[in-house]
């Protein structure tokens, strides 16, 4: 599998999850305008550019993603108010669903990107 990292409008956040079957693209939004609720998940065509809806989880102001090199789980940093959070996901590939874990303070408020390590086993944010 391959992993995709791109960032559009510094407002949304996306990943490609790439296999042999299917490939997702995860879009992370800001949510105080209460028109979006957090992370949504698309079916994506590469052959038509066309994408479609598939699930979406609730979280707030998940302004950048990241997939461990498995894909087994999703990381996003959150701004909120004057502390941000780092939150992690694990992801469902029958169901193409994420499901809340975690979310730890960040230490900082407003954090911008989130990226892992080749390891896998530290995460960083700022």
């Amino acid at each position: 599998m391959k992993l995709l990292l791109t960032t559009i409008m510094c407002s949304i956040g996306t990943i490609f999850f790439m296999n042999t079957y299917a490939q997702k693209l995860l879009i992370g939004t800001y949510t105080h305008n209460k028109l979006s609720k957090g992370i949504y998940i698309y079916a994506f065509d590469t052959t038509t550019g066309k994408a479609s809806p598939v699930s979406h989880v609730n979280t707030n102001n998940p302004s950048f993603l990241v997939a461990d090199k498995n894909n087994a789980f999703v990381y996003c940093v959150n701004e909120e108010n004057k502390n941000g959070t780092v939150s992690a996901f694990s992801y469902n590939p029958g169901n193409n669903s994420l499901t809340f874990v975690n979310s730890e303070d960040s230490n900082g408020s407003d954090p911008c990107y989130i990226s892992l390590d080749r390891t896998g086993k530290w995460l960083f944010c700022r």
